[in-house]
């Protein structure tokens, strides 16, 4: 059965929610497994530490993080320049979500990574670490000014993204 998409019209106010939702989601998701990962670690539940695994991962984990950071900022920074140079409104806030989906995608890996090196070390740097993303997570929280001022839109533009009910992108949805 092949699966089929349609396109559908997003107006300003359903984008940037679905932005947020989509941080949110990547935020939330991290802070429940680390938080679910400390718990376990200080009520003694977790297997015993891997302090063998703890030198290699304190040199890998940041390594990883800092990686992620880097090729993700210029990744976003890459699709950001791009979609500036592009005629249409529709297709700069397109452009925008998959620079910022990449952007949060090349972190949160890393991050997961992090989590998961905590729990086989039991080593609080790497579950800091985490805490680190977490905290840009929370600092990259969209938003219409942030959105516009990434893309530098004109004040035409900005106007639009600024009326709840202007159609301002396009999402692929399954039918």
């Amino acid at each position: 059965m092949k699966i089929r998409y349609m396109i559908q019209q997003q107006t300003s106010q359903q984008y940037f929610k679905s932005l947020y939702i989509l941080q949110v989601s990547f935020l939330v998701g991290l802070l429940l497994f680390s938080m679910i990962t400390v718990f376990l670690k200080l009520s003694g539940s977790m297997i015993d530490e891997n302090h063998g695994l703890n030198a290699i991962f304190q040199i890998l984990v940041p390594i990883l993080v800092i990686s992620g950071f880097v090729f993700g900022k210029y990744l976003y920074n890459k699709k950001v320049t791009q979609a500036r140079h592009l005629a249409e409104l529709k297709e700069k806030m397109n452009e925008y979500r998959g620079a910022f989906i990449i952007r949060a995608a090349m972190l949160e890996g890393p991050a997961i990574f992090a989590i998961v090196s905590f729990m086989l070390t039991g080593n609080y740097l790497l579950i800091a670490l985490t805490g680190l993303v977490i905290v840009l997570f929370i600092v990259w929280l969209p938003s219409k000014e942030k959105v516009a001022d990434a893309l530098q839109l004109s004040l035409t533009e900005r106007a639009v993204i600024d009326n709840p009910d202007a159609i301002i992108a396009e999402a692929e949805v399954k039918q």
